[in-house]
């Protein structure tokens, strides 16, 4: 799949023959398509921003030919609900207000919610619900962290986080389980504002995965530094030659609890 795409997270199909992937390329978010049974594949929609990704996908149980996605986007930018009413020839995006959208799921062509991991260090992203398609959102006080959302009908439905999340009778609770709130990572770049090199210091609590990237004060991807394995707890310090202009820049970090951006200068 590489000639398709950098990194897929997605895949969701009808039947043997046709189906949908999501995740990124070197231009954005991006979905692809197959009626092949996977031979071959055609991208259908591309956010046109390095960096981010079309996380989920759902299509609609009432009507094949709607599908709905959810784009990952970087700070400062919020992510975005995607929708397509013609089986993915065409494509509207709405904005919805944090960062690191992920879980989609829509009852019908115009009711759902969405959620995702933490947009900024201390701040819960909850279930957003929308009644007119994504012009408006709400926050419908439950739920953080969300993954994925799976209906098994109009009145039943779940959802991984925190903790799950079950949906019936018009209404979402976790009442059976315990849920938590992400702790964000001790981060700490030094100096700051950074010259040649840039300096960071995570401290890791348990063994981990990390993702580093740069961004710059647009949500621009600049550069993907590391991709690392953390074994044990701890403080594992890196550095990187930074050969940019003076200006702000994002430090975007990826571990297995969820993203979270540290700004920095030159």
């Amino acid at each position: 799949m590489s000639a398709y795409a950098t990194a897929l997270v997605e895949i969701l199909f009808l039947d043997e023959n046709n189906g949908y992937a999501s995740g990124a390329d070197s231009t954005g978010g991006i979905v692809l398509k197959t009626t092949d049974g996977g031979e071959n594949w055609t991208k259908i929609f591309s956010s046109n921003i390095t960096g981010e990704y079309v996380w989920k996908l759902q299509i609609l149980a009432s009507n094949s030919n709607v599908i709905f996605g959810s784009v990952e986007a970087n700070a400062p930018n919020n992510g975005r609900m995607i929708r397509s009413l013609d089986a993915g020839a065409n494509w509207i995006s709405k904005e919805v207000p944090y960062t690191s959208v992920q879980a989609v799921g829509f009852l019908t062509e115009t009711h759902g919610w969405m959620g995702g991991y933490t947009s900024t260090i201390g701040t819960n992203f909850p279930f957003m619900e929308t009644q007119d398609g994504g012009e408006t959102w709400t926050d419908a006080g439950v739920g953080g962290n969300l993954n994925r959302i799976f209906f098994l009908s109009n009145n039943l439905a779940y959802a991984s986080g925190a903790t799950v999340y079950k949906f019936s009778e018009g209404s979402l609770s976790n009442d059976s389980f315990t849920e938590s709130t992400r702790v964000p990572l001790n981060v700490k770049i030094l100096p700051n504002p950074v010259k040649d090199k840039l300096n960071i210091a995570i401290e890791f609590t348990s063994n981990d995965h990390i993702v580093l990237e740069i961004y710059d004060a647009t949500g621009k991807f600049i550069k993907s530094l590391k991709v690392d394995t953390i074994e044990k707890a701890g403080i594992k310090n890196y550095s990187f030659d930074f050969p940019y202009a003076s200006g702000a820049y994002l430090l975007n970090l990826h571990n297995d609890t969820g993203r979270q951006s540290v700004k920095f200068v030159k």
